[in-house]
């Protein structure tokens, strides 16, 4: 989880060792690395944490309620980002130098294809592979950009 948590968290700009992240992960404060970044990851090692003990659990049931749970729990450090809330604006997400932003859908659209992801989660394509399910479940999630910040991280942590 260690290598992972640096990989996803490091996407986003907040990086850190993977020294200093087994550091953080053990509850101590590295001083090469950020406090906002040390938050940030260890928020996503909690959220990482909640999806391992939910894969062993039986009775468990994909959700839009589950999607926003984990959303607040990486994002809870980051009160600008709304954790744990869908955003209510648009979105237009840069993609580099020359390539055409991407134009999320809609806020209005946003609850109800957040559920849709919940559904297919719970019930569809049972029978890809888990790696398949994984990307597209990534993909999916992030397509929707339902987030003010931490899409990427969600779904990172989903897949």
């Amino acid at each position: 989880m260690k290598r992972s948590t640096v990989g996803s968290t490091s996407i986003e700009g907040y990086g850190a060792s993977l020294e200093d992240t087994v550091e953080i992960l053990a509850g101590r404060h590295p001083s090469g690395t950020s406090e906002e970044t040390q938050r940030i990851i260890a928020a996503y090692a909690q959220a990482m944490d909640r999806v391992a003990v939910l894969a062993e659990d039986a009775r468990f049931q994909w959700s839009a309620q589950t999607v926003l749970d984990l959303h607040f729990l990486v994002c809870h450090p980051q009160r600008e980002a709304g954790p744990g809330r869908m955003r209510d604006g648009s979105v237009i997400v840069t993609r580099g130098l020359g390539r055409d932003p991407y134009r999320a859908p809609a806020s209005s659209e946003v609850p109800g294809l957040v559920n849709e992801v919940a559904v297919w989660l719970e019930t569809g394509d049972l029978s890809r592979h888990p790696v398949v399910r994984a990307a597209m479940a990534h993909l999916n999630l992030v397509s929707i950009h339902p987030f003010r910040d931490g899409n990427g991280r969600v779904a990172r942590v989903i897949q």
